[in-house]
């Protein structure tokens, strides 16, 4: 398997020159995002620079480059993760270099500083806008490679003496850029929360890891999933709920995020469980299926087994004894009091739901857990304790 290593940057905040944005890293994604929109594709794109250090000699770049084409060469991209341990951005590298001669193509916040490593940037998106969160993305960034002499098991602001930009894997493996819906072309085109609420999304996320998701829990999401909940929920705020147009909007977020969750919790575990000996149908096996599972695919999984190869109920249920016993009691009453399931696949089929507003809330207050555990907090403590295992297990 290709090892896949990535650059990690930090920056100072308080030397930003851009008085119109919070960060130079801020001011950096409006002008790409700028060039994106008033240029050619190919010549979208900008020059992200790594100050030297005390009369620091360049860098070497051959190395730096050949990290980028072997990503290539294994279908891959290769980041670049920028904080300031407040914020964190990842951006889409493309290549690397000492110099660069085209001036407008950067920050003027570059004008007369020595740069010791220019990275060419064609996306770029903010990941995360508070310390905690960005944390546990850090955390995600460790070090075991020929790169560097020292092994480093996660990445947070207490370790010192490190040189940057320094060469990191990821353990998420979080695949930002490709996992792009097919009418996306970059993320930079995508509205951000972060960037684009700012001013809303303190609140809102305070409220939401203070009286629904734990920032445990929270942080557990994957990135795709967190930003549709914060866009969905900014839109609850903000906007009136009896605009019919929005609560089909809503419901149809809210059961994206609920198929995404399942995929995340209780999808990983019978991948890794079953993913070579489970067939999704007559023909296909779990891990070589594309995508992520339906709402409808993860029912029958549990009550018509008999069309899925040699899966075996008896073999889930024992393995998994809460998961199956959650899913099959309290979950499933969910999903037919509701009849989450049709309402998932008729919106997928491009139908038109006349749908109820109150309940909307019933369901969005259900899989979040307002006023009760909710679908997402039981599933991820699942995950965790499913995780938990394996650890013991491996370590035994």
């Amino acid at each position: 398997m290709h090892n896949h290593f990535h650059f990690y940057q930090v920056f100072n905040p308080m030397i930003n020159e851009g008085e119109n944005y919070k960060t130079q890293a801020h001011e950096f994604y409006a002008q790409l995002k700028s060039s994106v929109k008033n240029q050619l594709f190919e010549q979208s794109f900008m020059y992200w620079g790594k100050l030297k250090v005390n009369g620091q000699s360049d860098q070497n770049v051959e190395a730096y480059q050949a990290i980028i084409e072997k990503n290539k060469l294994n279908g891959l991209d290769t980041h670049l993760y920028i904080t300031d341990f407040h914020h964190f951005w990842v951006a889409k590298v493309e290549s690397v270099h000492n110099e660069i001669f085209n001036k407008e193509k950067t920050l003027s916040f570059y004008d007369n500083k020595q740069v010791a490593m220019w990275f060419k940037i064609t996306d770029m998106d903010l990941i995360s806008a508070e310390f905690e969160e960005t944390l546990y993305y850090l955390s995600q960034l460790y070090v075991n490679n020929k790169y560097h002499t020292d092994k480093i098991d996660s990445m947070s602001p207490y370790i010192g003496n490190l040189n940057f930009p320094v060469i990191v894997q990821d353990h998420s493996n979080e695949h930002y850029f490709q996992s792009l819906h097919q009418e996306d072309t970059l993320r930079l085109t995508r509205s951000n929360p972060l960037i684009d609420h700012s001013n809303h999304i303190d609140r809102i996320q305070s409220h939401m890891k203070s009286f629904v998701l734990s920032p445990q829990v929270f942080s557990k999401l994957s990135h795709n999933t967190k930003k549709e909940l914060l866009n969905v929920e900014i839109s609850l705020a903000k906007k009136n709920f009896d605009d019919d147009h929005l609560a089909h909007a809503t419901l149809d977020s809210y059961l994206r995020i609920l198929e995404s969750v399942l995929n995340e919790t209780l999808g990983k575990m019978l991948k890794d469980q079953y993913g070579e000996s489970l067939f999704i149908n007559e023909t296909t096996l779990l891990n070589d299926f594309k995508g992520n599972l339906t709402l409808d695919m993860f029912v029958d999984f549990f009550h018509h087994q008999k069309g899925y190869g040699n899966f075996s109920f008896q073999l889930l249920a024992s393995s998994f004894p809460e998961a199956s016993e959650y899913f099959n009691k309290d979950l499933m009453a969910f999903l037919d009091s509701f009849e989450i399931v049709s309402k998932r696949k008729a919106i997928q089929e491009g139908q038109r739901l006349s749908v109820d507003k109150q309940n909307i809330i019933k369901i969005r207050n259900h899989i979040l857990g307002v006023g009760q555990v909710g679908v997402i907090n039981n599933l991820i403590q699942m995950l965790f304790e499913y995780e938990d295992n394996n650890f013991m297990q491996k370590a035994s």
